[in-house]
């Protein structure tokens, strides 16, 4: 009820609530972000532009436009190795371009116009919203997989088919070679995203968010029992590594997360909650090391083994052809290189397609956004969030998403000078 206060009594509170929905469901959700991919980002960009310009008539601060001036000509020098593939086909090759320029052109805009605490408050809730409308439709499908599927869809977007509907994605449909339709069902949380393994990495930034902006949340502990929740129903290996990581460097956090009403209380009561909170994560450890999810990840016979595998020898092979300017973004240089597709990881996929120098700055600004956003209090918490967000990257192609975008430009973006 408080939030629907909000929205009544400050519309800057329902703009802030709609501009971030629109970089969470244009960073690749199903419906919005794959299917509509470029409607969505093209009106994205459209009203970002409204609103800098003409509602809160912002000038985009300098520093801002360096960065992306910096990407822009990197981008531009990096493209001019591979004239070859831009003359084979034009249209596409600087489609591509104009993209990726795109997305970060939205990504700056929104680190322009929101400060730091009201995104937090903002992603905290709607990803909130989404992690309980996600677990609903888990549960349904496990407990009744016939009926969800029924009242599922097939949604086309390429040569991917996708069972799903639009607020939830229950897995992928072939066609094989004799006719047969296969229907490949996850049973595991993909949420509206396009897979469990993309999810783990919106909760994850929500989750550190309530812990670093805690005082400007009422429920602190429900928020933090729906996201742990939800992560652990993604079954992603990438999420349990880095809840463990992050109870290493944060373990506080946790515990004053957990038990924030009683922050104020004796010493005593302190450290028993953090006991009590030690436990728990404990017991979210015991869970994941049983489930095996971890252990068969690392098997030799495992597909996302086998697909990490691949992805880091087709990186290093393209980056022994063209370790300066990667391959590009045209067919020529993928035939050159003996490949067929980029790596499904971000990092190397820059690397494959725009060479270690881009990799390197792209790396450089998202580590340094997101220290700035979760402001570590010293060296050991900031190696943690480098380290947590660098399996994020290695675990996903997110360079073209939106919200990962606003990481890059997040170093610059404004404090709020008061709180909600």
């Amino acid at each position: 009820m408080r939030i629907i206060e909000r929205l009544y009594t400050n519309k800057n509170h329902v703009l802030n609530y709609f501009l971030t929905l629109l970089m969470i469901i244009s960073s690749k959700t199903l419906f919005f972000g794959i299917i509509y991919q470029k409607l969505t980002i093209h009106f994205t960009l459209v009203v970002f532009l409204i609103v800098n310009l003409i509602v809160k008539k912002n000038m985009v601060k300098k520093r801002m436009l360096q960065i992306y001036f910096i990407f822009c000509v990197l981008l531009l020098f990096v493209s001019l190795f591979h004239i070859e593939d831009i003359v084979y086909d034009t249209k596409s090759y600087l489609g591509a371009l104009v993209f990726f320029a795109e997305i970060l052109v939205i990504g700056m805009l929104f680190a322009n116009i929101v400060n730091r605490e009201e995104f937090a408050i903002c992603y905290v809730n709607i990803m909130a919203i989404i992690s309980c409308i996600s677990l609903f439709f888990y549960f349904w499908l496990l407990i009744d997989q016939s009926s969800a599927i029924r009242a599922s869809s097939i949604f086309i977007s390429g040569r991917s088919k996708y069972i799903a509907n639009p607020l939830y994605t229950y897995g992928w449909q072939y066609e094989l070679s004799n006719g047969y339709i296969y229907n490949s069902i996850f049973f595991r949380n993909a949420g509206p995203f396009w897979e469990p393994g993309g999810f783990q990495g919106f909760i994850v930034i929500g989750l550190f968010f309530l812990m670093n902006y805690k005082h400007l949340f009422k429920k602190t502990k429900i928020l933090m029992i729906i996201f742990l929740v939800t992560i652990l129903t993604t079954q992603s290996t990438t999420a349990y590594i880095i809840i463990i990581i992050s109870f290493i460097g944060i373990g506080k956090k946790y515990a004053d997360s957990f038990f924030t009403d009683n922050y104020n209380g004796s010493q005593k009561n302190r450290y028993f909650n953090y006991f009590i909170t030690l436990i728990i994560l404990l017991l979210i450890a015991f869970f994941v090391i049983y489930s095996n999810t971890v252990s068969n990840k690392f098997s030799e016979d495992n597909g996302s083994y086998i697909a990490r595998s691949n992805d880091i020898n087709t990186a290093l092979s393209t980056m022994l052809y063209n370790p300066f300017a990667g391959i590009g973004l045209g067919k020529t240089g993928a035939e050159l290189s003996n490949r067929v597709t980029v790596s499904a990881t971000t990092i190397l996929s820059l690397i494959e397609s725009f060479g270690i120098p881009f990799a390197l700055l792209y790396t450089y600004f998202f580590f340094k956004g997101c220290i700035q956003l979760f402001k570590p209090e010293n060296l050991f918490q900031k190696i943690m969030y480098i380290c947590c967000f660098f399996l994020i990257l290695m675990s996903e192609t997110l360079y073209y998403l939106p919200l990962y975008a606003f990481i890059l430009f997040a170093s610059e973006q404004k404090c709020s000078k008061n709180n909600y």
